[in-house]
């Protein structure tokens, strides 16, 4: 099919190559009377004029038309880029959308795995006889020490952070015993510990229950300080103080890392869980251990 403008331009020729025949003939029959009489027509040129009048509006017209053709299909071509271009942003999100489910579905069954593998507590921490030294300074405290999983050791507050943030909700449990072998607990239902950034803080630590005493309450929202790290609210150095890691304030109610005494020194500064009510402030327990497990709600 042609299009307009060819129509337009196919009009024009065809109207020029009437035109000239009829000079042609015009002239022909000019010179043929010429011999016998005298021709003159005194409407040619107006009946000319008029006929280019008629062509012209009509060739404008037809170019008008194509015109307005033209530009409605520069404006299809616009609408069917934009289409084309939104048709590509959409393909980009859909695999954008089609790699978060994939990684969501990825972090889900890494949650799903941890919380298979740990149906039991899982220790963080153990006192039970001295063996392992817990005056140390940050990058010890970070990294973990010690003798896992059964001797004595610190599992590191980088991966204390991960553990407690890879579920919902996590839970910390407490075991303490006397150098009577009398032995209590403190529950906490939302255990949680900050990045490093945050100086692995006491983010969370959720309702007690138990009957050792409610005695990390008071640590709560506190980072954690090494001898090499003060991050207390102290005028002088916590860790110094009481030899060892701990979420120090002003300076503690409770410090499982410090210096572990033997049962004649039990009295002094150790291994701390102050409860008035059970063993008084300072007493140093024999046996300690930090757990964790993810809450599963029934």
């Amino acid at each position: 099919m042609y299009s307009p403008r060819m129509k337009a331009i196919f009009i024009i020729c065809v109207l020029k190559v009437l035109v000239n025949t009829n000079d042609a003939v015009d002239d022909k029959i000019t010179l043929d009377n010429a011999t016998t009489e005298e021709y003159y027509n005194p409407y040619e040129d107006e009946h000319r004029l008029i006929l280019w009048k008629n062509l012209f509006i009509k060739v404008n017209t037809l170019l008008a038309e194509t015109d307005k053709l033209n530009n409605k299909m520069l404006n299809l071509d616009k609408k069917l880029e934009d289409i084309s271009t939104r048709q590509q942003q959409m393909e980009k999100n859909m695999n954008k959308l089609e790699m978060d489910l994939a990684n969501s579905k990825s972090s889900t069954d890494l949650i799903k795995n941890y919380m298979h593998e740990i149906n039991t507590w899982t220790t963080i921490l153990r006192r039970m006889d001295g063996s392992v030294d817990f005056y140390r300074g940050w990058t010890d405290y970070e990294e973990g020490f010690g003798n896992p999983p059964d001797g004595e050791f610190f599992i590191g507050l980088e991966r204390l952070h991960q553990l407690t943030t890879a579920a919902p909700v996590v839970k910390l449990k407490i075991i303490l015993k006397t150098w009577d072998d009398e032995e209590r607990y403190a529950l906490y239902d939302d255990f949680r510990i900050g990045n490093a950034t945050e100086k692995y803080k006491i983010k969370a630590l959720g309702e007690y229950s138990g009957n050792a005493g409610d005695k990390l309450r008071y640590h709560v929202g506190q980072n954690f300080s090494t001898f090499d790290a003060d991050n207390d609210n102290a005028d002088g150095n916590c860790a110094e103080e009481w030899k060892g890691g701990w979420w120090y304030k002003k300076c503690l109610v409770s410090n499982l890392t410090g210096r572990y005494k033997q049962k004649e020194h039990a009295n002094s500064s150790g291994i701390l869980w102050n409860n008035l009510e059970w063993k008084g402030n300072y007493y140093s327990f024999k046996y300690a251990e930090m757990m964790i497990r993810p809450k599963v709600n029934n």
